[in-house]
């Protein structure tokens, strides 16, 4: 075993000694895996935590997205989302998400484009995100207030300091907040 395989797997179980139930750091070292084969000599380790599930289901997002890229033109219709998705790994959160919201990756990166350019560029602490009931727009939107794992890891990658989501009583679409 190389001591890159080693070192990984010293660091799976500093994050399982730190958080035995999982948490914040374990998901985010479990979407750092960049392949099966870095999966498979994970394996083990998950599955001494009774996390059989969690390598089921990457495996099959490794499967899936083995080497996610962003779709032609997304780059420049998203600049700040894809400077966050800088990883074929991140990559792989978004395609994820997109595909557990049934939307495409194109229109789950146009909302959180959306978001992100009115947070950071524009400074508002809360942003309403407003669009058609039941249309594309919205159910990407509404990534925000879902607490799945695949809605989760987007939204920690796209506002990594949001401290609060839910559904805008404004109606017709979500809200995401940041405390200053």
């Amino acid at each position: 075993m190389s001591i890159t395989n080693n070192k990984r797997i010293e660091e799976l179980n500093e994050i399982l000694r730190k958080e035995p139930g999982g948490g914040r750091e374990y998901i985010l070292f479990l979407d750092s895996i960049d392949s099966l084969e870095e999966l498979e000599i994970l394996a083990p380790t998950l599955n001494e935590s009774g996390d059989s599930a969690f390598v089921d289901f990457y495996r099959q997002n490794l499967k899936k997205w083995p080497n996610p890229e962003l779709a032609p033109g997304f780059k420049s219709l998203c600049p700040l989302l894809s400077a966050k998705l800088d990883t074929p790994q991140k990559v792989r959160v978004l395609l994820r998400a997109a595909s557990f919201m049934g939307i495409s990756p194109l229109i789950m990166g146009e909302v959180l484009e959306n978001i992100i350019r009115r947070h950071e560029i524009q400074g508002e602490n809360k942003v309403f995100y407003q669009c058609s009931s039941g249309d594309q727009y919205e159910r990407a939107a509404q990534i925000a207030t879902y607490t799945q794992m695949q809605a989760w890891t987007i939204i920690q990658l796209a506002f990594p300091e949001s401290t609060d989501r839910g559904f805008s009583s404004r109606g017709g679409g979500c809200y995401i907040g940041w405390t200053t």
